[in-house]
């Protein structure tokens, strides 16, 4: 899996901090984007709220669980599943790819194909100005 650079992330954005090999489900809460420092992303852990220095930093894929979890729901069409929150769509077909629906026309506008957490939470925000966070929840991460 792709390492994830500085320049890839917001603050508040959730990857995995990779330690002993293992994925450890965190925050973004600093970012070094000028390499001014040898560990250009900080993490802190959503499980023990505790700031570790990681070996690496992976994003983590979206799955319909994941999608779940950021509050979208699910809704079975002739075509197969999509998940909805308020005017986005994202549609699970072999890709995740995700659209906003026109409310005065009804269209669906296609918007970008989805591979990451992460870059769900940045377009949610370019667009909302909200940040997409999970639900308290962390069962089963």
């Amino acid at each position: 899996m792709k390492e994830l650079e500085a320049k890839d992330l917001r603050i508040g954005n959730l990857v995995y901090g990779v330690s002993d090999g293992q994925k450890i489900l965190s925050d973004v809460v600093s970012l070094d984007s000028v390499n001014l420092t040898e560990h250009p992303i900080w993490l802190i852990s959503k499980y023990n709220q505790t700031s570790d220095e990681y070996e690496s930093v992976e994003p983590i894929p979206i799955t319909e669980e994941w999608l779940l979890k950021l509050g979208f729901k699910e809704q079975n069409t002739e075509i197969g599943s999509r998940f909805r929150k308020k005017n986005f769509y994202i549609a699970k077909n072999t890709d995740f790819d995700f659209y906003l629906k026109d409310v005065k026309s009804g269209i669906y506008i296609h918007l970008t194909k989805l591979d990451f957490v992460h870059e769900l939470q940045n377009i949610w925000y370019c667009l909302n100005g909200k940040d997409l966070k999970i639900n308290d929840n962390l069962d089963n991460l």
